[in-house]
């Protein structure tokens, strides 16, 4: 199969830049450039600054895109999901900007995403902490404790316990709970 069989059902797959002699290039996009498969080829500007950093561009946001699908949340539970990912986002900008040679840092799509991503940290963290996130941990983290605290009693009273091994309940239960809690 020839590169024109494969990209001609996939117009957005071609360089696409007019030709002097008339109609659009039919090479692949990016054809002889460090970015393949994104903007214009060699022979039309592509191995240039700009269209380099253009290219660049349209990669780092379809990598952005891959983070989400739609799905049926709360919205204070999706605020903190959403302060997880920035901060999952950050670091992986971090990590591609910590391996650019120090000449590419300035030209780099990176560094704007990794901006933007720090102030859109910045502007959750305010809406989650405006909306009492927190308050809201804290509350569930009691409730679970409050039906931990039930189903253990309930546990117990079903064992038909001796009058010692009830004594032992009060030393043996939190300390087994504390265990729990420092593994995790």
């Amino acid at each position: 199969m020839t590169v024109k069989e494969t990209t001609e059902d996939h117009d957005s797959c071609l360089c696409g830049a007019r030709k002097r002699t008339g109609g659009t290039c039919g090479r692949p996009a990016g054809w002889g450039t460090d970015h393949a498969g994104y903007g214009t080829c060699k022979l039309h500007g592509g191995a240039m600054r700009n269209h380099r950093i253009a290219a660049q561009k349209s990669i780092a946001s379809e990598a952005v895109k891959v983070f989400g699908l739609d799905l049926e949340v709360d919205p204070r539970d999706a605020l903190l999901a959403e302060v997880h990912r920035t901060a999952g986002a950050i670091d992986w900008l971090r990590e591609q900007i910590q391996v650019l040679d120090p000449t590419e840092v300035t030209d780099s799509p990176w560094i704007p995403l990794y901006r933007q991503e720090r102030k859109h940290l910045i502007d959750v963290c305010r809406a989650a902490i405006s909306a009492g996130i927190e308050e809201r941990r804290v509350r569930l983290a009691e409730q679970q404790g409050t039906l931990l605290a039930d189903v253990i009693r309930g546990i117990l009273g079903d064992l038909d316990l001796t009058p010692d091994q009830a004594a032992r309940v009060s030393e043996v239960v939190p300390q087994r709970l504390r265990a729990l809690v420092d593994v995790a």
